[in-house]
């Protein structure tokens, strides 16, 4: 007979389980309309979808919202803005498509899949971690440096929030992280970042397959005197882009690695990036920084840190002549 101690199941913890029990069945019927409407975009053609603004994109982001999926209804509003507006865009909406077709069927086989899936397709789908209770959690002691952060906000989503992921990089354990933070309209972030600060401290990392988002813990300390004296990375652009694969065949939502180049020059008024084999890498268009980053180089080769989404590099900083700077 078992006679070891059992939680007593209170109240809470039994309306909690209640409460999670009915948002996963709303998931599942959300996602079973969510795979119809899939397989009728398939049928009818990915050339024919309308474009943004449409009723075809935000009725069945609507249905999403009501499914409290509210992740998937941010990716169908952001996908809307594809059709018609960039080069080679059906191409672009069919990856999309695809990798919302890969969720529905992982959300459907959870519990046949690792953790760290389970964690990203759940992450995907719009669950979110209690910080404090991550914070309880073991993380990575080690120096973090802040490499960079990039500011972004999607009017069609959420008006007036605006989205800041930081960069931070280990010095000891050679991991990349980002935290990640929220503001409304004119509000000021709560947390201040300075490029090339120096950070000590325990991090927590949010579970995944391929764990970037962390948090840090509220003793870590800023090292005021320490400046960063390289900025490691990949030696070519082929090792990034099978540091990349990697990344992906973990976690198949990945939609931003982070990516530094040791050495690479910026050609073009900086609308690409060539390392010393010749290879290239497209930045992306709407990258502000292309000519002072072109003036930093000076045609010589630096070392460059910025966000790669499988298509288009976005530089964030640089590292020259001993010191680090904000590009954009």
């Amino acid at each position: 007979m078992d006679r070891s101690p059992r939680r007593p199941e209170t109240a809470a913890n039994r309306a909690k389980a209640k409460r999670r029990r009915e948002r996963e069945e709303k998931v599942k019927a959300g996602l079973a309309q969510l795979d119809l409407w899939l397989r009728g975009c398939v049928r009818q053609g990915v050339a024919s979808v309308p474009p943004h603004p449409d009723p075809f994109w935000e009725d069945i982001a609507a249905r999403m919202v009501d499914a409290q999926a509210p992740g998937i209804a941010r990716e169908l509003r952001s996908m809307a803005k594809i059709p018609h507006v960039k080069t080679r865009w059906p191409e672009r909406l069919l990856a999309r498509l695809g990798r919302l077709h890969l969720l529905v069927e992982g959300f459907s086989r959870l519990e046949e899949l690792p953790p760290g899936t389970q964690a990203d397709i759940r992450t995907q789908i719009g669950w979110t971690y209690d910080r404090e209770t991550l914070l309880q959690q073991p993380g990575q002691f080690d120096r973090w440096w802040v490499l960079g952060q990039q500011v972004e906000t999607d009017a069609a989503a959420t008006p007036n929030l605006r989205a800041r992921r930081v960069w931070l990089w280990g010095e000891s354990c050679g991991k990349h992280a980002f935290s990640l933070e929220f503001a409304y309209g004119e509000r000021p972030f709560e947390e201040t970042w300075d490029l090339g600060a120096a950070i000590e401290g325990e991090l927590v990392f949010y579970p995944s397959a391929y764990p970037l988002r962390g948090v840090l813990k509220p003793d870590a300390q800023v090292l005021q005197t320490e400046t960063l004296q390289q900025m490691p990375g990949f030696k070519s652009i082929a090792a990034a882009l099978r540091g990349y694969s990697s990344a992906l065949g973990q976690n198949l939502w990945l939609d931003r690695f982070p990516l530094t180049l040791a050495r690479c020059v910026p050609e073009s008024g900086g609308k690409a990036i060539a390392d010393e084999n010749g290879d290239r890498l497209p930045v992306a268009p709407d990258f502000t920084g292309g000519w002072p980053l072109m003036a930093i180089s000076g045609g010589e080769a630096i070392a460059i840190f910025g966000e790669w989404d499988g298509e288009f590099w976005l530089p964030l900083s640089a590292f020259a002549e001993g010191r680090l700077v904000v590009l954009g």
